[in-house]
Parts: structure tokens; C-alpha cells; sequence
């Protein structure tokens, strides 16, 4: 079998991940000790940072860093909102970051009280050489503390991409 290991994460992939880890800590400290936040009452806005990285996996790529913003609205279940988003993917790509926007439509599920489950769908377009169509599959969870959230999903985009994202938000 001729292939080589899977290279390590982006250094700035991984710095992201951890000052996003190292600002939800206090949020979910505070949530355990005050019991757990209720989302805002329906409809409200969201406003999502997104950060993480896209596994190839066909295996012959390495990991992509990616970064972003989310605006969405947010119904009693349902969420229907626009990301927009940069890939770093390499040589696959004409410029070293690609951009990516998408409309997003996510089902969510309050799990227990102040954590939701969500499952998204997205379609839009990615700019690789020219303009292509885009899509994507995504579930999550998200974790309230008040008014601000700290949010996980884990889904399957075009390229045969395995995204892995972590953000943080705010509820109006």
C-alpha cells in the first residue's frame, strides 16, 4: 500500500480550537453551577463565529482549516440562516483560501434543558477554480448560557470533506 499518514492538524487550526475551548470553559463552569440556561424564547436571531477543520476522506489531502461567521433566524424548531465561510484547501483550490457560501436550514432538539441537538442541511456554492455548487450535512449540538452558546458539529460537505467545527454565539 503505498499512501502516507494522515498529516497533523494546521498549527493555526489547532490554536483556534484551543482559545475556543480555553473561552467556553468559564461559560459551561457557569452553567453547571447555575443549572442550565433555557434558549431565548422563538423567533430570535443567531449570530454563530465558526472555526474547525475539513478531513479529505479520500485520503489524498491533507486536513483544511476552516473559519466563518453564521447569521440565522431561529423559529421554535427550526433555523433558517446564511454562512458564509473560507477554506484553506491547498492545492486543490486557484487561491489558498476558498470561499464558501451557503443557505443552511437546521432542525433542532432540546436534548435537556439549555442543550440542543441540531441537524442541518446547506447548499450554496464554493469557489475552487470558478464557481461550483456547494452542499452540506451537518449535526450538532449547542450548549446555552444565557444569552451567548458554544456549539459543536460534525457533517459531510462536497470533496469529500468530514467537517469538524466548533463556534460561539450570541441569541438576540
Amino acid at each position: 500500500m503505498a499512501g502516507s499518514p494522515l498529516p497533523a492538524y494546521d498549527p493555526i487550526v489547532r490554536a483556534h480550537v484551543m482559545a475556543l475551548l480555553v473561552a467556553a470553559a468559564p461559560l459551561a463552569a457557569a452553567a453547571q453551577e447555575e443549572g442550565y440556561a433555557s434558549a431565548p424564547p422563538s423567533p430570535h436571531l443567531h449570530l454563530t463565529a465558526w472555526g474547525g477543520s475539513l478531513i479529505d476522506t479520500g485520503g489524498q489531502f491533507p486536513a483544511a482549516g476552516l473559519a466563518g461567521g453564521e447569521i440565522a433566524w431561529a423559529f421554535e424548531t427550526l433555523e433558517l440562516g446564511a454562512l458564509g465561510q473560507e477554506y484553506n484547501l491547498g492545492r486543490r483550490a486557484r487561491t489558498p483560501w476558498t470561499p464558501v457560501v451557503l443557505a443552511r436550514i437546521r432542525q433542532r432538539f432540546e436534548t435537556r434543558r439549555g442543550l440542543d441537538a441540531t441537524v442541518g442541511f446547506g447548499i450554496g456554492a464554493g469557489r475552487i477554480v470558478h464557481w461550483e455548487t456547494w452542499f452540506q450535512f451537518t449535526i450538532g449540538l449547542r450548549l446555552y448560557a444565557g444569552p451567548i452558546f458554544i456549539a459543536g458539529e460534525v457533517g459531510f460537505e462536497r470533496l469529500d470533506l468530514f467537517r469538524l467545527a466548533g463556534g460561539l454565539g450570541v441569541a438576540f
